[in-house]
């Protein structure tokens, strides 16, 4: 996981792993908070990305996903799957602010 960053995070968060399933702003700003404090994030995305891309400016969702590595995820492919799972077992902290039913249609986080 240390690999998608060039330089380690510093701060009283290093070493801990944060997976944010968020998307417009509340998730993504709290999880960039943790960021800024040493935290090692990663932003798991959908195929389409976080629907904040069409919505937000650009500036906005820059500041609101800075220091975070991304991956976009194909649920319906078995090694994107794992990958989920695994990030899913490795993490400290989750952070989704999907909404109740996106929670309940999402199988890998209700295992």
């Amino acid at each position: 996981v240390q690999k998608l960053f060039s330089i380690p995070p510093k701060g009283p968060l290093n070493g801990y792993l944060v997976l944010e399933l968020g998307n417009l702003i509340s998730g993504p700003m709290a999880s960039e908070e943790l960021a800024r404090k040493g935290a090692l994030v990663i932003k798991l995305e959908t195929q389409k990305g976080d629907s904040a891309r069409g919505i937000l400016s650009k500036a906005v969702f820059a500041s609101c996903n800075a220091a975070k590595a991304s991956i976009a995820l194909d649920k319906t492919d078995i090694e994107d799957q794992q990958l989920y799972k695994e990030l899913l077992e490795l993490a400290d902290v989750v952070i989704d602010n999907r909404s109740a039913d996106a929670k309940m249609r999402d199988e890998t986080l209700q295992a």
